[in-house]
C-alpha cells in the first residue's frame, strides 16, 4: 500500500476507534456510497482503498474523514436514551461483524442476525412506547381464539415432532443441507404448519389501531397476523432451529417505506407533550412529526431465498449466493427463482453482499417502526428511530439534510 494511502488508512481507523470508544455504530461515510454491508468498519475502508470506485482519491478520502467527523458529532447531539440504544446495536454489529474470509458463511448466518435485530427493535421500542407492557398484556388476553403463545424453539419441536423423516439429527445449528429437493420438502413442511396449523398470515392493518405489536417479536408469539418482515423472521428463525437455511429478504430492497409518505403538519399527541423534536434540524422534524394522511401505507413484502449449497460465484472481492426457490413470508406459497425474479425484478440471481446483508434488515426494520409512530403521531418516538436510522442507513436521504450548511 503506497504511504499515502498508508496515513489515510490508519486515520480511518482511527476515526472508527473513536466511533467505538463512544459507543456509536459505523457501518459507512454518511452521504456516499461506503456502505460496510459487511458490518466491519475495516474490511470495507481496506477493500475501498485496494480497489477504489472511479474517480475516487485521496482528495476524496479526506472529504470522508471531514464528512466522519460531522458524522459522530450528529450523532452524539441525540439524547441520552437514544445514545445508549445506539450503543446496542453497535455491539450487534460487532457481534456479526463479517470476517474477510467468510462471506459465505456470513449470510448463511442471516436468519440468526435478521432475529437477533428484530429481537433488539422490539425490546428497545417496547422500553419506549410501553415501558409497563401494558399493550403487550392487552394483545395477550385479545389473542386470536386458539392460539397458543409459542416461542420460536417450540414452534421449531412441533414441525421436527409432525416430520421426524425430514428433520433427523436437527441440531439449530445450521450445519451441512441435504440435496434442493430434500430443502424444498422441508420448507413445505415447514409452511404447512406455520402458516396453515399455526395460520401466520399478513393482512393490511393500521398501526393506529394496532399499535406496535404486528412488528415485534417477543419471546412467545402471541399474535399470529404480522408485518412481512417478522414472519420472514419467524420463519427463518425457525428453519435454523431445524437445520435449514432460508435467507430473509426485503423482496423490494429500495423501496421506500416511511420516507414517502404524505404527512400533515407536526403535531399529534407526543408533540403536544411536551416532547418536541428540536433535537433534529428543523426541516427534518417537520418532514418526520406530523401524523400521515389517508389510507395506511402498505408494507413491503419479505421473502425467504433458499440458497443453492453447491453453487456460490464470485462478486469481485464478495460471494454470491444462488438460489432455486423462494418462500413468500406472508403466506408461505414456494415459488421457484425465476418467478420471484420477474415479480420482483430489484432481486438477485445471485444474491449479492447487499441483498444478503442484515444491515439491510435492520434498515428496513427501522424504516418500519418510524412508521408505525408516524401513523400514530408520535413525533417524540419518531426523532429516537430517526437517529438509529441515520446511524444504521449511510446513505439514508436524511442524512443530506442533516448534513446541509
Amino acid at each position: 500500500m503506497p504511504k499515502a494511502d498508508a496515513r489515510l488508512y490508519a486515520a480511518l481507523l482511527r476515526t472508527g476507534a473513536r466511533f467505538r470508544t463512544a459507543g456509536m455504530p459505523l457501518l459507512g461515510v454518511a452521504g456516499t456510497d461506503c456502505v460496510c454491508w459487511d458490518l466491519s468498519w475495516p474490511a470495507t475502508v481496506r477493500r475501498e482503498l485496494q480497489s477504489p470506485p472511479p474517480g475516487v482519491g485521496l482528495a476524496e478520502g479526506a472529504q470522508a474523514l471531514s464528512k466522519l467527523q460531522r458524522q459522530l458529532g450528529l450523532l452524539l447531539q441525540a439524547e441520552e436514551h437514544t445514545r445508549e440504544a445506539l450503543a446496542e446495536w453497535a455491539a450487534l454489529a460487532d457481534r456479526f461483524a463479517a470476517r474477510q474470509s467468510e462471506h459465505y458463511s456470513s449470510a448463511l448466518s442471516l436468519a440468526v442476525a435478521t432475529e437477533a435485530g428484530l429481537a433488539l427493535l422490539s425490546r428497545q421500542a417496547q422500553h419506549l412506547a410501553d415501558p409497563l407492557q401494558l399493550e403487550l398484556q392487552e394483545d395477550a388476553e385479545q389473542a386470536e381464539a386458539g392460539a397458543e403463545a409459542l416461542s420460536l424453539d417450540e414452534l421449531a419441536a412441533a414441525v421436527r415432532q409432525q416430520y421426524p423423516q425430514l428433520f433427523l439429527g436437527s441440531s439449530g445449528g445450521g450445519g451441512s443441507a441435504g440435496s434442493m429437493e430434500v430443502q424444498v420438502q422441508q420448507a413445505l413442511a415447514l409452511a404447512g404448519v406455520l402458516y396453515r396449523q399455526q395460520r401466520f398470515k399478513h393482512e393490511p392493518f393500521e398501526w393506529v389501531y394496532e399499535g406496535l405489536q404486528p412488528l415485534l417479536l417477543p419471546p412467545r408469539l402471541w399474535r399470529r397476523k404480522l408485518a412481512p418482515l417478522t414472519l420472514a423472521t419467524v420463519a427463518a428463525g425457525v428453519a435454523q432451529r431445524l437445520g435449514l437455511q432460508l435467507l430473509p429478504v426485503p423482496a423490494e430492497p429500495d423501496a421506500e417505506i416511511a420516507a414517502g409518505m404524505q404527512e400533515g403538519p407536526a403535531g399529534g399527541a407526543a408533540a403536544q407533550g411536551g416532547l418536541p423534536l428540536e433535537q433534529l434540524r428543523s426541516d427534518v422534524a417537520q418532514r418526520y412529526a406530523g401524523r400521515a394522511s389517508a389510507a395506511a401505507p402498505e408494507l413491503g413484502p419479505w421473502l425467504l431465498l433458499l440458497p443453492d449449497h453447491g453453487t456460490m460465484q464470485q462478486q469481485g472481492q464478495q460471494v454470491g449466493v444462488q438460489w432455486q426457490h423462494a418462500m413468500d413470508a406472508c403466506g408461505g406459497q414456494l415459488i421457484d427463482a425465476a418467478d420471484a425474479l420477474r415479480q420482483y425484478p430489484a432481486l438477485q440471481q445471485p444474491a449479492g453482499p447487499r441483498l444478503l446483508s442484515p444491515l439491510l434488515g435492520w434498515q428496513h426494520m427501522v424504516r418500519t417502526v418510524i412508521q408505525a409512530h408516524q401513523r400514530r403521531g408520535e413525533s417524540d418516538l419518531v426523532a429516537h428511530w430517526v437517529y438509529v436510522l441515520l446511524a444504521l442507513d449511510p446513505q439514508a436521504p436524511e442524512w443530506g439534510h442533516m448534513l446541509a450548511g
